[in-house]
């Protein structure tokens, strides 16, 4: 490249080595003081074909105090940086350029060359939520834990964010029921944290169990009076079976014995009279493991119930019974309040003799009723009924070959 002189508009034409005209304006007449040195900024021009040549414009006073102003208050000037291609990149940096002839001290005297590419600023670190990855397995931030207390009846507590204090009542359906100091019964939901214990924020759950500190409780037992198995499976019935004589008769066995006899899978039959009873001891045909357990009413000497029974003779048939006239006596008489069940004359049907000596005026079926309702364990009947029953078990469930 060489420069030919000024021309008459003021200005120099350059001229590359291949042969194209470049105009750059001559530096201004007037003399303007400036600092020795001075760090302005390059502007760098890109080509898209030949690389990067650069023209460097000699500010004027004006121009000198406004790129002045531009660096104090805004951006560095901007450069572009060498490349090829279409478009160049933006970035900053800067070059000593001398003031009237001056330069910067240890900078030989050349053409003015692009300045070296200044470092990145290191960058700042940040410690927001983005500024590393995010840890998922990390800890969680944990909520506050309060204690564990059984809601039992009689607890005082108070609901956390209302007035509402009393005595715990029970929980119900799985809502808590507090009576006030008024009387006046709240239900209040089981919240984590949503009570107070003697001050101390607590949450309360539906007990399970007895207290701490209470006595173990006996085990629960049946109506006959034997350990009761808590949900026991149901059994498939045996082949053994049981008969009584009337409705009655099973009613009340039922209702006594009746847990025993699903825990062993024994049924119980009614034969609606014993006159032919040994009809259905042949159709039954008793053998090992297929057993026949048979109740009597009136079972004393001299009685067709005795005769009846003498004629069933079967190594698995067993015949029992109580020398009750009907189970009706086979209820203790203080479980109707009276000291002893009335005196029926021989000839005279037995219960409605009953009914009228004791002042019922009722049905035989209705008062049965009543009276049923009023047995609850064992300890209502009399002891000869329920040593027949339980012999007529025992034989039906012992296995076979015992």
């Amino acid at each position: 490249m060489r420069l030919r002189p000024l021309n008459d508009v003021g200005t120099r034409v350059v001229t590359p080595s291949w042969g194209s005209t470049t105009m750059t304006p001559a530096a201004s007449s007037c003399s303007t003081p400036t600092p020795n040195e001075r760090k302005m900024s390059a502007v760098m021009a890109t080509s898209p074909t030949s690389g990067t040549w650069r023209m460097v414009l000699g500010p004027s006073p004006k121009m000198a105090a406004t790129m002045c102003l531009v660096t104090a208050f805004f951006d560095p000037r901007m450069k572009t940086s060498p490349r090829r291609g279409p478009e160049g990149v933006t970035d900053q940096a800067g070059a000593f350029m001398g003031a009237k002839g001056t330069r910067p001290p240890g900078v030989e005297h050349h053409a003015p060359t692009v300045a070296a590419m200044a470092a990145p600023p290191p960058r700042r670190r940040n410690d927001g939520i983005l500024s590393e990855p995010i840890d998922l397995d990390g800890p969680r931030n944990p909520r506050a834990q309060h204690p564990v207390v059984p809601a039992r009846p009689g607890l005082q507590v108070k609901q956390r964010g209302t007035p509402v204090s009393g005595v715990v009542v029970g929980v119900i359906n799985g809502y808590l029921h507090v009576r006030d100091r008024r009387g006046f019964e709240h239900r209040m939901t089981l919240l984590k944290g949503g009570f107070e214990v003697d001050g101390q924020v607590v949450t309360l759950v539906e007990p399970r169990g007895p207290a701490a500190g209470t006595p173990a409780a006996a085990p629960a037992r049946t109506a006959s009076g034997s350990i009761a198995v808590p949900k026991a499976p149901a059994q498939v019935a045996k082949a053994s079976r049981i008969l009584v004589e009337g409705i009655h008769d099973a009613e009340l066995v039922e209702k006594v014995w009746g847990d025993d006899l699903r825990a062993e899978g024994v049924v119980v039959q009614q034969l609606e009279g014993a006159d032919h009873l040994d009809q259905v001891v042949r159709a039954f045909a008793p053998k090992p493991g297929r057993r026949l357990g048979i109740l009597l009413d009136h079972l004393v000497d001299g009685s067709k119930e005795t005769r009846i029974a003498a004629g069933v003779a079967h190594p698995d048939v067993l015949v029992t019974g109580h020398p009750y006239v009907d189970i009706w006596q086979a209820v203790k008489p203080s479980v109707l309040g009276v000291p002893a069940w009335p005196e029926v004359p021989r000839g005279e049907p037995w219960k409605e003799g009953v009914l009228q000596r004791l002042g019922v005026n009722a049905e035989p079926g209705r008062f049965w009723k009543h009276l049923l309702g009023k047995v609850t364990s064992w300890t209502d009947l009399e002891p000869a009924l329920i040593g027949a029953v339980e012999q007529l078990i025992d034989f039906v469930t012992e296995p076979p070959g015992a």
